[in-house]
């Protein structure tokens, strides 16, 4: 019995033993699993993480490079308009006699100073271009000249980027009056010059005062040798050859003054021709732009004439100073032109009247004697056009034709006026249906006091002018658009001035260097003098050609 006892207690023991241990092989396995989720759980929200973390990179790094870009530009933009200013100020700081003389201008770009900048290590540099816009452009005014408009562009270079801004400059201008004389040289041609006989040149001052006598007339010690000067703006340019030509023996006892830019040959010179003083292309005297031929020369004598030459005991100009008539005062650049003004016409309020006049003689040797016109009135001649012997004695005044025609043996005579003086009769040739409005020849003109301002021939029309014969002619002719052509032997006192001038005569010319210095010879205008130059735009081009772009 107590064996049965003991065994069946032995056997539970055995039984609870292994209960016991199959109970923990099982905590052990679960012990086991456990263990391995945890790791997998741990992995699991790392990658979730770095996940998490790259994802804020990604979006907080171009913020802040955002951000320091944005910074960076800001240096730059204050930067660029730090060079702007620079610009603009050095450049009205440059204006003198109405031009903009700053060493900007041109077509690359230049280091602004650091010291300009507040020395914030910024490398800015600049460029200034001329440049107007179109007539069609807003901003456009017509009133300014092209040559004063300027683009300035600012380009700033920091931290490896760039940034560019440019503004543009609009010109400011004090505005006047002035006057310049409507003759400024013994032959002007607006398009072209040419002389291919055996014309001289020359100059005088009908007002020099020998102390003894009357004024002085041409000859003696009044002769300028180097007072003839001929000149043209070659504008536009003939459809070909050389804008002015020189031939045959013609002599210019002066100066040669050209303004253009766009013709290859501005002279063509050949035969004995010569130039007895220089040759001023574009505002520099210089052989360039010129073809010689022959025995062609120029002498460039006077070219260093200092003090300035003189005679009769009067100063004049230097030949060297490139002569300048620009209704705009001292102009804005070498290269502003001769600017011829219209042609004076009737003056405004006068009123028109018919001649009175007496007659002596009949038919083609009638002499027509004119009474002097009334103060504020003009007399209408109509188609002047004598015949034969005919002589017309005109007193002083103004005088309205609708053409003038002498030739042969007919003559215009100036008479003094009822003060027993010379004065100016001037002719005013109104219309344009005339075909040759303007012929003057044979014995032409009679006047007696030999000063070539007191007979003056105006015409603001576009047809044929002529003026040949051989007798002398103490007067002017202005005629900016007309064709003039020049032939016979005889003497011409005064200046003319024309589109064109045809010169194949061998009619020695006298320039009377009178006319340029009496006022009474003077052409009024508005005068305009550059000032400053104003910023009307401001802004930041995406490429070289935005740069220049309107």
């Amino acid at each position: 019995m107590v064996q049965v006892m003991t065994s069946i207690i032995t056997s539970f023991r055995r039984k609870r033993a292994c209960k016991l241990i199959s109970c923990k092989m099982v905590r052990g396995r679960l012990a086991d699993r456990s263990s391995g989720f945890s790791l997998v759980a741990v992995t699991a929200l790392g990658v979730v993480t770095m996940m998490w973390l790259f994802a804020i990179s990604a979006s907080v790094l171009p913020m802040y490079q955002r951000a320091a870009g944005g910074k960076y530009m800001t240096i730059m933009r204050s930067a660029a308009e730090a060079g702007l200013d620079y610009a603009v100020a050095q450049m009205n700081s440059s204006i003198s006699a109405g031009a903009v003389t700053s060493t900007l201008i041109g077509g690359s770009y230049n280091v602004v100073p650091a010291v300009a900048l507040g020395n914030n290590g910024v490398n800015v540099s600049v460029k200034v271009v001329r440049q107007a816009p179109p007539t069609s452009s807003a901003i456009y005014t017509s009133t300014s000249n092209a040559n004063d408009w300027y683009i300035v562009t600012a380009k700033a270079e920091y931290a490896g980027l760039q940034k560019k801004i440019r503004v543009i400059l609009t010109p400011n201008y004090n505005t006047g009056s002035g006057a310049n004389p409507y003759f400024k040289y013994a032959l002007f041609g607006q398009k072209s010059v040419s002389m291919t006989g055996n014309s001289t040149i020359d100059g005088y001052n009908r007002s020099v005062f020998l102390g003894s006598g009357p004024w002085a007339n041409y000859g003696g010690a009044n002769v300028d040798n180097l007072g003839g000067d001929i000149g043209s703006n070659a504008t536009p340019l003939p459809s070909s050859g050389s804008p002015v030509v020189l031939n045959g023996n013609a002599t210019i006892n002066g100066s040669l003054r050209i303004i253009q830019t766009g013709a290859s040959t501005l002279l063509s010179a050949g035969g004995n021709a010569s130039i007895k003083n220089q040759i001023i292309t574009n505002g520099v005297a210089g052989n360039g732009n010129v073809i010689f031929s022959s025995n062609a020369s120029v002498s460039n004598q006077g070219a260093s004439t200092t003090p300035p030459r003189t005679y009769s005991g009067l100063p004049t100009d230097p030949a060297i100073i490139n002569k300048n008539n620009n209704p705009f005062g001292s102009g804005n650049s070498p290269l502003d032109p001769y600017t011829l003004q219209p042609a004076l016409g009737v003056p405004q309020g006068a009123t028109v009247v018919n001649p009175a006049m007496t007659q002596t003689g009949n038919g083609g040797n009638a002499v027509f004697t004119l009474a002097q016109p009334a103060a504020g009135t003009v007399v209408n001649m109509g188609a002047l056009a004598p015949s034969g012997n005919q002589i017309y004695r005109f007193p002083p005044g103004d005088y309205q034709l609708s053409s003038l025609t002498v030739a042969g043996n007919v003559r215009l005579q100036l008479i003094p006026g009822s003060n027993g003086q010379y004065g100016q009769v001037r002719f005013f040739i109104v219309g344009n249906s005339s075909t040759s409005p303007v012929q003057l020849s044979g014995n032409a003109v009679t006047n007696n006091s030999q000063i070539p301002g007191n007979f003056q021939v105006w015409y603001g029309g576009s047809q044929n002018v002529s003026l040949s014969g051989n007798a002398n002619f103490h007067g002017v002719l202005y005629a900016p658009q007309a064709n003039v052509t020049m032939s016979g032997n005889g003497q011409i006192f005064g200046a003319v001035v024309g589109y064109t001038i045809n010169n194949s005569g061998n009619a020695a010319i006298h320039f009377d260097e009178a006319l340029a210095t009496q006022t009474n010879q003077w052409a009024s205008f508005s005068t305009r003098s550059l000032t400053s130059l104003q910023t009307i735009t401001w802004q930041e081009p995406r490429s070289n050609t935005e740069e220049l772009s309107w």
